[in-house]
């Protein structure tokens, strides 16, 4: 976990270990944050859903903390797919997000090879 190698690398920098008390917390914020990323995976992995994932203020405070799987772990908890249309038009035009229970119950999967077609939206 990003986080983890962080709190480990300042720990373990000896040229900080003679800055005293800025050292120590400085240790201690790094550990908090931590901890609150921790927290949160935790939260969203003991649960299953939209409903169940951290909310948007605190994923926002320890998005940048958390690790390339955690963030898939916690984008697949909230998403059922993400369609993108071909063209010139700009990204928010072109594509169309289905959050968890919005999507239709065929879509591909594992286990599930549907071959490709069409998905129609306004």
């Amino acid at each position: 976990m990003f986080t983890e190698r962080e709190l480990v690398a300042f720990r373990d920098n000896e040229s900080l270990a003679d800055m005293g008390d800025t050292y120590v917390e400085g240790l201690r914020v790094r550990q908090g944050r931590r901890d609150d990323a921790l927290d949160a995976l935790d939260h969203a992995r003991a649960r299953a859903g939209v409903a169940d994932l951290p909310d948007a203020t605190e994923l926002e405070a320890v998005w940048p903390d958390l690790d390339v799987g955690e963030r898939n772990h916690l984008l697949q908890a909230g998403l059922d797919a993400v369609f993108v249309r071909r063209g010139r038009e700009t990204i928010d035009k072109r594509s169309r997000v289905l959050w968890r229970g919005e999507g239709p119950g065929d879509l591909p999967g594992p286990g599930r090879r549907l071959g490709v077609r069409a998905f129609v939206w306004d």
